[in-house]
């Protein structure tokens, strides 16, 4: 009977310290979408954040980064703090972290310019901030309980389905991968990848093409732990039938040590509508207001 309670109340700690929940989320073009018209409904936004209940959260796409910080601050508190880049690209996109820093110590945050130009000549791809693609936003951090030091990166990658711009991506993914190699070798070896990789290829593409990114992951040994669903954007799929179509954009890759807990989630509209195809009015407030993608989440083991 001792020997049963030891091994429950031993099993309740374990529990109590191992999950951490990671989540990204590209938020079209806070806090206002000049291609719609259409402030961001920050009020809606805050409620899709609070349900995520996030430790780790990679945002892409905020144009005004004081709003959206002084947001953070307004509605979650002194325990969480933003991060973000000071580049953001050709439409000043800027991307980086909310931090729960109630779990975790923040040892350094900064901005890699390597996947911005990656077409450009190699003594002009650091340089540029204003131009091309964004960059990298990179977060280290160490669990205060666990004392475990991890290393987060947040990419926003070449968007389109153009061959031009898959050749680009696979680019910048080879950047990333150098990154991830230079992190390990500098005592960082438990890495997470997440944010907007802009994966047309994912579902509309070729499988070859899919099959292609997925290697690149295996042979950096990562593991994309949100492969398995079903959409993580909705967009008009070039149909002109007043319909919105599932992609799957968005991923949360981490170091194959790194274990995840339970299945990834996804929230928004792709919740709700479960990534049917939908006609243009039932698309929810998430798509109309907020972003055409959605948050995803993972909790992992630290």
């Amino acid at each position: 009977m001792k020997l049963s309670i030891f091994v429950l109340s031993s099993f309740l700690v374990i529990q109590a310290q191992a999950a951490v929940r990671v989540a990204t989320y590209n938020i079209r073009n806070f806090d206002y979408d000049q291609r719609s018209h259409t402030p961001t409904n920050k009020n809606h936004l805050s409620k899709i954040l609070k349900e995520i209940n996030f430790d780790i959260l990679a945002v892409q796409e905020i144009n005004k980064k004081n709003i959206f910080s002084n947001m953070i601050d307004e509605n979650f508190g002194s325990n969480y703090k933003t991060y973000l880049s000071e580049c953001g690209g050709a439409h000043e996109q800027h991307l980086g972290f909310v931090v729960n820093n109630s779990k975790f110590d923040v040892i350094k945050f900064e901005e890699d310019m390597r996947t911005a130009n990656v077409n450009a000549p190699e003594h002009q791809q650091y340089s540029e901030c204003y131009t091309g693609s964004r960059p990298l936003a990179v977060i280290k951090l160490q669990h205060k309980k666990s004392k475990l030091r991890i290393a987060a990166i947040a990419v926003h990658l070449k968007s389109g389905g153009r061959r031009s711009s898959i050749k680009k991506r696979f680019k910048q993914i080879k950047k990333i991968m150098e990154l991830k190699a230079e992190l390990k070798s500098t005592g960082y070896s438990q890495v997470m990848i997440m944010g907007d990789f802009n994966t047309t290829e994912f579902i509309n593409q070729t499988r070859s093409l899919k099959d292609q990114f997925q290697r690149q992951l295996v042979n950096s040994e990562l593991v994309n732990q949100t492969q398995d669903l079903s959409c993580t954007a909705y967009w008009w799929g070039q149909r002109n039938d007043n319909h919105n179509y599932p992609s799957h954009l968005d991923h949360i890759i981490t170091s194959d040590a790194l274990r995840a807990s339970g299945a990834p989630k996804v929230y928004g509209h792709c919740k709700v509508l479960k990534c049917a195809q939908t006609h243009e009015s039932q698309m929810q407030v998430s798509f109309d207001e907020v972003s055409d993608h959605c948050p995803i989440s993972i909790e992992v083991d630290l």
